[in-house]
């Protein structure tokens, strides 16, 4: 192919250009590390998923029921990306893990507000941890291309997260 290109160009029929023909890379095998990478977050995700539902019928202020409702739609959409990506993984939660959404289920208006962001940022702070351990040391660029897409909406997360805090809002 670069030969027929090269054939051309000298024939003045395509301008001459230097390309490298190379062979697209291939995706790695999902291995153990991706199947730990899918495993962490969807369990991390699962709780601020579980939480995030209560919020939609708790929250207090707009910010808060706002936020809730991104986050719903954040860890629907990952847990489905994730699954397609690790097919084997499961998202069991991690052992010993608190009955959080039990407790923040008991608390109610403004203090259900402030439990919810604290736990939230917990949570979003697990998750970029889980997502920069597999961008450093994954072997599957499809995989650490996922992982970056979720650190990017992660740590913007974060930052609402500690907005409304600081407004006092939760």
């Amino acid at each position: 192919m670069q030969r027929r290109a090269l054939i051309l160009a000298a024939a003045g029929v395509l301008p001459i250009v230097s390309v490298a023909y190379a062979a697209p890379p291939t995706a790695s095998p999902i291995g153990s590390m991706e199947e730990k990478h899918v495993r962490d977050t969807l369990a991390t995700g699962k709780l601020a998923l579980e939480t995030s539902r209560i919020a939609l019928q708790k929250a207090q202020h707009a910010w808060v029921k706002k936020f809730a409702q991104f986050e719903v739609a954040e860890q629907e959409t990952l847990a489905d990306v994730l699954r397609v990506a690790s097919p084997a993984a499961t998202s069991a939660p991690p052992a010993g893990q608190p009955d959080e959404v039990g407790e923040l289920a008991k608390y109610s208006g403004a203090e259900f507000d402030a439990a919810y962001i604290r736990l939230q940022l917990d949570g979003h702070n697990n998750l970029l941890a889980i997502q920069e351990e597999y961008i450093k040391s994954g072997k599957n660029p499809s995989h650490a291309g996922i992982a970056k897409l979720a650190r990017g909406q992660i740590k913007e997360h974060i930052e609402l997260l500690n907005t409304i805090r600081q407004q006092g809002k939760g």
